[in-house]
């Protein structure tokens, strides 16, 4: 992700609390092993926020832009 992807087309928050290591590995798993965790997709993710790669890509390539 250009520029570090930090804007909101790529941020969610996946859980508090006791659980919050395991949520962020479900999500990590994609990345890690290639097969994601079942809802934790990174398309399951991104429609959660209403958003895509794409337009976090853009997004993102567009912060130091300023």
């Amino acid at each position: 992700m250009p520029n570090g992807g930090y804007v909101l087309e790529n941020g969610i928050t996946l859980c508090a609390g006791e659980d919050q290591n395991n949520c962020h590995w479900k999500a990590e798993q994609y990345h890690a092993m290639g097969l994601p965790y079942p809802g934790y997709s990174p398309d399951d993710l991104f429609e959660k926020i209403d958003s895509s790669l794409e337009e976090a890509l853009d997004a993102s390539a567009h912060l130091g832009l300023s």
